[in-house]
């Protein structure tokens, strides 16, 4: 069995929403459904670099190509729906 990574995570997590969360709100339905083990002391910061990098609003060499994200307000996230 293959794991997810966290972005697959994430993107499970806002298919079931239908309002833009922020990484908070994200991040807590995915420790309350124990969905990604985290190992580090700043899990939020794992989810809101993880939303950076797949935000179609992301443009830096340092970002994903896959876009699954797209900022609405600041600090709320959507799926990116092409």
């Amino acid at each position: 069995m293959t794991k997810k990574t966290l972005a697959m995570v994430i993107l499970d997590v806002l298919k079931t929403r239908t309002e833009p969360m922020t990484a908070n709100d994200v991040y807590q339905q995915i420790a309350c459904r124990r969905l990604f083990e985290f190992q580090s002391r700043d899990p939020v910061g794992i989810v809101r670099n993880a939303l950076s990098r797949h935000c179609l609003e992301n443009q830096h060499s340092c970002a994903s190509q896959d876009k699954y994200f797209r900022q609405i307000a600041t600090g709320y996230v959507a799926l990116n729906e092409k």
